[in-house]
């Protein structure tokens, strides 16, 4: 084959449509904390004796797809589900595609989104509902990062999802509005 015949193709090959299904049954994982190296966790959650792993059983669950140059995560939460705070080392934009999501003080509903630089710390909460939402990023999934910076170990148990998902169905409506109405 000439060399002009494989640039074409591989031109053709790039310009392609890449089709794509969200929330399909197939692939789900368990999503467990990332160890990596100790000093990502704070040592008085390594030291206290909190089973980080038990913390998020049955909490958490994604599947990652890489469509095109992008990099998908799809993200499942059980209702109160919260995400200690973290930060990680890539950019990330965020989709709520089900249920409701809380980043800080705002909730975002379907359709809603929002976009978190790499190296900032933030927590995330689903609503009393659970959420699935779609995070996208540029880098491979595979070079994700995280460190955990909540030193609370009380903020590690599983009750705190009950008080994230009561503390939820007492907002107000107002609260609960999307980006788009405020």
């Amino acid at each position: 084959m000439s060399d002009t015949v494989a640039s074409q193709r591989a031109l053709d090959e790039a310009r392609r449509v890449v089709y794509f299904a969200l929330g399909e049954a197939e692939g789900w994982r368990q999503s467990k904390p990332s160890r990596g190296p100790a000093e990502r966790m704070p040592e008085s959650i390594r030291l206290s004796g909190v089973d980080v792993d038990e913390y998020f059983r049955d909490g958490l669950f994604s599947k990652r797809m890489q469509i095109g140059s992008f990099h998908l995560l799809e993200v499942r939460f059980a209702p109160g589900f919260v995400i200690p705070r973290h930060h990680h080392n890539f950019d990330q934009m965020v989709v709520v595609v089900e249920g409701s999501v809380r980043q800080g003080r705002r909730w975002f509903q379907v359709g809603d989104g929002y976009f978190t630089k790499a190296d900032t710390p933030y927590v995330t909460a689903a609503g009393p509902e659970g959420a699935r939402i779609v995070e996208v990023r540029k880098d491979p999934i595979e070079e994700l990062e995280v460190w955990w910076d909540e030193a609370k170990p009380e903020r590690w148990q599983r009750e705190r999802w009950h008080a994230a998902a009561a503390s939820a169905d007492s907002t107000t409506a107002g609260d609960l509005r999307s980006p788009r109405q405020r």
